[in-house]
């Protein structure tokens, strides 16, 4: 019911006038509930959220008009708003009218909208748009999408990081506004997407030293982190902790602690979880990122490493069956590529004993039973 739900969303969206379809992208949001009175905006953080779900509904679907949704977003982004010097992506595709000249005459009609790009390079959007590519370079295949999330994921860590400060949240010849919490939470879940596809120690390194950061800097007195740990103007002057930041952050530390094997980053997540028992009750939809990092935080982690070629039919039939099948709260999926296997396989681990299965109609729940008997 609920991927039903999901795929009829992004279905009427991509028939909508929200969605480009001239141009392609998708913009910033509707003036009316239809979709069909768009605000002309493209935001690089927007589309990197829809190609994640693309991505993710067309691996549990296989519906190809998902998948051509997906390769037309990484078309538009790398045309549109790639910055060819940096090789990271630029913040927005914004729309001006020029003024109405007179001596055009009333036939004429107004100008049309002119095409202008924010060049400043945001950490949260480009920090978004490397776990997406990494996700389509092993859904779909894309080489192109794995060589650019490293490309950003090197920019981000050398113009944007500011030694035991975390992020800065963007660059417009200088790393500016340092100290959001957000900015090192998705920073270090990209790093941890690129270690979990990419088996660099480097990137498990960064994501460590980011939630060492965020810990000392961010940590609040009584329970959760603020989301902000230098003052700027205005109201950002004061701190807060927001329940959706600390969920966001409690998913980092947990998936940290459970790709590193440190369980000191889950004490952690629980602090950032702890200020939060009863309220969350009042966020409605807003708390499911809530439930979800606590699900995650009360469960030993399923490991499942996919084994394979980029966007071979196998490789996305065991996560299909992965993430369908296993009913785990707290399934940590990753991707190695093997170019030289005969068939791809899931290698899953629970605890200190691992399973290997070649089969898709093999992925039940038997499997974890059979694991957690073995630990």
């Amino acid at each position: 019911f609920y991927l039903d739900h999901v795929c009829f969303t992004l279905e009427r969206m991509r028939e909508r006038r929200i969605f480009d379809a001239k141009d392609g992208g998708f913009y910033r949001y509707s003036s009316r509930p239809d979709w069909q009175e768009p605000h002309p905006e493209k935001l690089l953080e927007d589309q990197a959220g829809l190609l994640q779900n693309h991505l993710h509904a067309y691996l549990l679907t296989q519906d190809p008009s998902l998948h051509q949704t997906a390769e037309g977003l990484i078309d538009y982004l790398d045309t549109t708003l790639l910055d060819a010097n940096s090789g990271a992506f630029f913040g927005c595709q914004d729309y001006v009218r020029p003024e109405y000249q007179p001596s055009a005459g009333p036939a004429a009609g107004p100008p049309e909208l002119l095409s202008v790009i924010d060049e400043y390079l945001y950490c949260d959007a480009n920090a978004r748009l490397a776990s997406a590519y990494l996700g389509a370079w092993w859904v779909l295949g894309r080489e192109g999408c794995r060589d650019r999330a490293v490309q950003i994921l090197e920019i981000l860590w050398e113009k944007l990081r500011l030694p035991d400060r975390g992020m800065c949240h963007y660059w417009d010849g200088n790393p500016q506004a340092p100290g959001l919490l957000m900015d090192s939470v998705i920073t270090g879940t990209a790093l941890l997407d690129a270690f979990a596809c990419l088996g660099e120690e480097k990137y498990l390194e960064r994501a460590r030293e980011l939630a060492g950061e965020l810990i000392a800097n961010h940590s609040h007195p009584s329970g959760g982190f603020s989301d902000l740990s230098e003052p700027g103007p205005g109201n950002l002057k004061y701190p807060v902790t927001l329940l959706t930041q600390n969920a966001n952050t409690a998913n980092f530390l947990v998936r940290l602690a459970d790709l590193s094997g440190d369980q000191t980053y889950r004490q952690q997540a629980h602090w950032a979880l702890r200020k939060f028992p009863n309220s969350h009750r009042d966020h409605e939809a807003f708390a499911a990122g809530f439930g979800q990092s606590l699900a995650r935080l009360l469960s030993l982690p399923l490991i499942v490493t996919l084994v394979g070629e980029p966007g071979d039919s196998g490789v996305l039939n065991l996560a299909r069956a992965a993430l369908s099948n296993l009913r785990h709260g707290n399934l940590v999926l990753g991707f190695r590529a093997d170019s030289g296997m005969a068939k791809p396989v899931a290698e899953i681990r629970l605890g200190g004993s691992i399973v290997t299965i070649s089969e898709a109609s093999d992925m039940r729940p038997e499997v974890i039973l059979g694991l957690g008997n073995q630990t």
